[in-house]
Parts: structure tokens; sequence; C-alpha cells
């Protein structure tokens, strides 16, 4: 019988904390500052949005500016050998021409690689390792093209 009476408190216990944490956790939803709605619109490959605030009501100082600018790219990938048609991994692949920012990569251990350009620029690089003279290329749009050194 007592046994009976203290599984029965236990459950009273637990059953208490359950409505407990669930009281505690809508109270501290309740209070969180809403996020402010950015509105963003985007076409595939860009996104371009209204700049906005995150503040915190009761101090109205912006905490954080959000601004999304962003140009459509381009995904170039191929592989690159060596004249036997052994992969070569660790080649350099630097686009030439101008891009604003500096884009290269290297090849993976299977030779492959993608370099990801802004989509209007010209797909002309420079693809150098060790041990090879280096070649200037203009990329195809396959991205199974080999290219050999």
């Amino acid at each position: 019988m007592n046994q009976r009476h203290s599984s029965s408190g236990f459950a009273f216990i637990v059953l208490l904390l359950l409505i407990l944490l669930v009281v505690a956790g809508f109270f501290f939803f309740k209070m969180a500052a809403p996020v402010p709605n950015i509105p963003l619109t985007g076409n595939p490959g860009s996104l371009t949005g209204n700049s906005g605030s995150l503040t915190n009501p009761s101090n109205p100082t912006p905490q954080l500016t959000v601004e999304v600018l962003a140009e459509p790219r381009t995904v170039w990938a191929g592989f690159i050998t060596d004249a036997l048609g052994k992969p070569i991994a660790g080649a350099s692949v630097s686009h030439l021409g101008n891009n604003p920012s500096p884009a290269s990569t290297l090849s993976d251990d299977n030779g492959h690689f993608r370099l990801i350009l802004i989509a209007d620029t010209a797909p002309q690089v420079s693809i150098e390792a060790q041990g090879y003279f280096q070649v200037q290329v203009l990329l195809s749009g396959d991205s199974s093209a080999t290219y050999t050194l």
C-alpha cells in the first residue's frame, strides 16, 4: 500500500513539473522581441532585397543591419590531367579577366575542379601545377571537359 502512494506521488510531481515548464515556456516566448520582416525577392541565381534593421525594443539603436546584394553566378567545372590522361591533384585554376573578386580553386585528388564566376564574365582561366607548363584556356560549358597540362 505504501508503494502505491509513493508512485502516485511521483506521478503528481512529474505532472506538476511539466505544467511548470509549459507555463515558463509560454512566458519566455511571449516576452521575446519580434524580428522584423525584411522583404526579399529573387530569381534563380539572384537575390535582391531592401536593407533593414533588427532592433531591441528597449534599446532603439540598430544592432544589426542586413543588406543583400547578389549577382548571378555560373559554376564552371572540369578535369585536369597530364599527357597520359592521369588526373593532376592540386592544380591551380585561376580566372583571368575582370572578375571583381579573385576567383581560383584547386583540383581534387581526381583532377576535378569547380570554379564559381559572375555569370557575365569571360571564362578564360590559367591552369598550373608543379612540374607542368602553365596553360591558359577558355572553359567550355561541359562540366566533364578535360584540360591537359
